[in-house]
């Protein structure tokens, strides 16, 4: 799967599937920018004197969900899981059961049992014959 390009390096990024059905799962490291406060200390008295926040890039997991059937990818996170298992009423009326922490500990599980209540079947290819 094509995560992302780096423009900067001028690279493709791909990652690979880690749960594949109609919802797929995949996650890649990613460089982003993060802010960091920087502080100066006086070496005689150890207090800071001057502080100063700098953005550096930090590398961050990135967690992302493919809809097989319609091509969309789109954050793995707890309200696009559940808009994603809308057919499934069982799976989200158990997942808005449960609290916020508790439902994205077993959003993995959860991703593992809606593809094996919706499998996706693709089409077979027919042989070409030159």
């Amino acid at each position: 799967m094509r995560a992302y390009q780096d423009s900067a390096r001028q690279f493709t990024v791909y990652s690979g599937l880690r749960v594949r059905g109609k919802l797929c799962y995949f996650a890649f490291a990613q460089n982003q920018p993060d802010t960091i406060l920087i502080k100066a200390y006086n070496p005689l008295n150890g207090r800071p004197f001057r502080q100063q926040n700098v953005v550096r890039d930090r590398e961050q997991v990135v967690e992302k969900v493919l809809n097989l059937e319609s091509g969309k990818i789109v954050d793995y996170n707890l309200d696009n899981m559940l808009a994603l298992f809308a057919e499934d009423p069982a799976l989200v009326k158990s997942l808005n059961s449960l609290s916020e922490e508790e439902a994205k500990e077993r959003l993995q599980r959860c991703l593992l049992i809606y593809d094996d209540r919706h499998p996706i079947y693709l089409p077979v290819a027919e042989p070409t014959t030159n």
